[in-house]
């Protein structure tokens, strides 16, 4: 949705009007503590895991085992724990002989005759509570949420998909009495709870986007929820061969304050293409048109066209958009970790960027990676006055991405 900075290079536009592998929901068990002979080396971006590695994952203390290698490339990063659990399994330590014991799985196999449940394929359309033989593994999944959901057509992978799967093992002696248990979830806390499709998210409720979107990808509504943490996930997903993004607006319009999202994620080495967008945007409501009324902090590479991977871009008020925008292209460096704060602050008269490593509190300003301040003397012209829907998305410029994209934003506040 948001315009390109006027330094780097033009990207083309669909419209301007809203409507690392598919990591999906993290599903854990609860907190293991950690054994002081559990002496497994910490996880970092910056190291090929093969399937069976154990690692520390250091922001949560908690141990997890590589089911797949990775990364897969071209792909040079390890993919995140707590995020990618196709290629992660939580992992405990239960005795002095530091074995590791996974998370609970489908045990079922193709040779039990009390599991009679059909094939799972992608040309089918599943409901809540379907059972499925999932051939590749001969592992039974139930559906938790119903899928595929429009415009996808084809159904998602019970492997990947683990919002709308969960594993399920047969343990009944008979055909007609088999049962199916799930696997244990994280469980969501009265500050955070689960909404599921993203539509009631901190205080606000949003209109997710559906088709026509920034670049060269289609907007879906399955790319974007909320997790049983209260975490949202906004993901660029390849579904049968086409890919779609994620984008999603406020239904109400917020003014001058401060802005600050919490995100993990590997914002600062993302695919070439990808784009993660933080952005008020006035067209969504018919407030001015493309390249007037935004307020954009974006993350991205821009196809490798800027020598960057981040930037602001500060848009005009109505009526004033050719004067351009006011943009600062840089380049932030995450060192192997993949949480970030990005804020910026807009007043009538002066708009103030910041982006921080770590969790950072609303009021507090460290760890500070870039920070940019445009206060012009026009100010009236050339930063926006009205409030405006605020919008998020996760987009691919000029290209697909080479795999699976996805962005966690852990929290968002606004402060009047």
């Amino acid at each position: 949705m948001e315009a390109m900075p006027t330094c780097a290079v033009p990207r083309a536009r669909t419209r301007w009007t809203p409507v690392l592998m598919l990591a999906a929901l993290g599903v854990l068990l609860p907190a293991a503590s950690a054994f002081s002979q559990c002496n497994y080396p910490n996880w970092t971006q910056n190291t090929s895991y093969a399937a069976g590695a154990i690692v520390k994952y250091v922001p949560n203390g908690q141990y997890y085992r590589a089911v797949h290698a990775n990364p897969v490339p071209p792909d040079t990063l390890a993919y995140d724990p707590t995020i990618s659990t196709y290629y992660w399994a939580p992992y405990t330590c239960t005795s002095a002989t530091a074995t590791a014991t996974a998370r609970p799985r489908a045990t079922a196999t193709a040779t039990t005759a009390s599991c009679n449940y059909p094939t799972w394929t992608q040309n089918a359309s599943y409901a809540v509570g379907a059972i499925v033989r999932y051939a590749p593994n001969g592992l039974y999944y139930r559906a938790t949420h119903a899928n595929p959901v429009p415009p996808d057509t084809l159904a998602y992978d019970p492997t990947i998909s683990t919002y709308y799967w969960s594993p399920y093992s047969c343990t009944g002696g008979g055909g007609a009495t088999a049962t199916a248990t799930t696997r244990p979830r994280a469980t969501a806390t009265a500050t955070s709870p689960a909404t599921s499709d993203g539509r009631s998210w901190k205080g606000y409720t949003w209109n997710i986007s559906n088709g026509a979107m920034a670049g060269v990808v289609n907007a879906s509504p399955s790319n974007v929820f909320v997790d049983a943490n209260g975490f949202l996930h906004l993901r660029i997903v390849n579904n049968g061969g086409t890919y779609t993004g994620a984008e999603t607006f406020t239904t109400g319009k917020l003014g001058f304050g401060t802005y600050q999202w919490q995100i993990q994620g590997p914002v600062d080495n993302m695919d070439k293409s990808t784009v993660l967008g933080l952005f008020p945007y006035g067209p969504a409501a018919g407030i001015g048109v493309g390249g007037e009324n935004e307020i954009d902090i974006e993350f991205s590479k821009w196809n490798n066209s800027c020598g960057c991977n981040a930037d602001f871009a500060f848009w005009p008020n109505t009526g004033y958009g050719s004067l351009g925008n006011a943009s600062d292209l840089f380049t932030i460096n995450l060192a192997g970790g993949n949480l970030v704060t990005a804020r910026f602050v807009w007043r009538s008269n002066s708009i103030v960027g910041t982006i921080m490593s770590g969790l950072v509190p609303v009021g507090t300003t460290t760890n500070v990676l870039r920070t940019f301040t445009f206060a012009p003397s026009n100010y009236t012209q050339r930063i926006p006055q009205q409030a405006l829907p605020l919008g998020m998305n996760l987009w691919s410029f000029e290209v697909p991405p080479a795999s699976n994209q996805e962005i966690v934003i852990r929290d968002f506040q606004y402060v009047p």
